[in-house]
C-alpha cells in the first residue's frame, strides 16, 4: 500500500499511481493524469483508478 507502480493490462495499457487498496479482486489506485480513464472517479488532482486484478498483466514497484 502507498506505494507507487506501473501497471500493465493484458490489454495493454499502462497506468502510473499509488497504490491504495485492494479488495475482491480489485486494486485501487490514486493516479495523477487521469483525462480518458472511464474507470476513474474523484474531484481532486489524484483521482481513483480501480483496475481488475485479473485483467494485469505486470504491476513494478518504481520507488
Amino acid at each position: 500500500m502507498n506505494q507507487i507502480v506501473r501497471v500493465q493490462t493484458i490489454d495493454g495499457q499502462v497506468v502510473t499511481g499509488r497504490i491504495l487498496g485492494s479488495d475482491r479482486g480489485l486494486l485501487y489506485m490514486g493516479v495523477q493524469n487521469h483525462h480518458g480513464a472511464g474507470r476513474a472517479f474523484g474531484s481532486s488532482d489524484e483521482a481513483i483508478l480501480t483496475l481488475v486484478l485479473f485483467e494485469l498483466l505486470v504491476i513494478v514497484l518504481l520507488s
